[in-house]
């Protein structure tokens, strides 16, 4: 499953050199570097390179953003990097194992599927939808989301 990792890290950075080609050749051939070197981070036994390599790929995205790039583009690197960061971390724990049961490679790669069909929707749906609201309703919905998410975070930790 590794290797699917190292695919998917290869297509998000490969994408972001494409998109950031639209600049010239310079933004090209940097992203084109940065990728490289992130995904020769692939094949290291660091764990923590998954999250720099994240790191790396969604800020190339929100710079790509920032600069003009498409969004919806932008879109699939962040899902395409995540994607392949959820793999690589999940992966990488099952490696201390002499065995992993392949039911467990599918119900997590379901979950993660429902996961990132979830969160590209939503953000396909921010992207598409124009709704304009003053400030006190975007700060009364930041609030709200961010107490939801507290709930969500420590409900698992509640039944121990």
């Amino acid at each position: 499953m590794i290797v699917g990792t190292r695919l998917l890290w290869i297509g998000c950075y490969g994408l972001l050199a494409i998109w950031w080609g639209q600049h010239g050749r310079e933004p090209a051939l940097i992203a084109l570097l940065i990728g490289a070197v992130a995904t020769a981070l692939c094949w290291t036994s660091w764990s923590w390179t998954a999250s720099l390599r994240l790191l790396v790929a969604l800020t190339g995205a929100g710079l790509g953003v920032a600069a003009g790039l498409t969004p919806w583009g932008m879109l699939i690197v962040v899902v395409l990097a995540l994607a392949a960061w959820d793999l690589e971390l999940f992966a990488r724990r099952l490696e201390r194992f002499s065995e992993s049961d392949p039911r467990m490679w599918r119900q997590h790669v379901r979950v993660l599927g429902w996961a990132l069909a979830l969160g590209g929707g939503a953000g396909a749906l921010a992207l598409g939808a124009r709704v304009t609201f003053a400030f006190g309703w975007a700060l009364f919905l930041a609030v709200l989301f961010l107490i939801l998410f507290l709930l969500l975070v420590r409900a698992p930790l509640a039944k121990r």
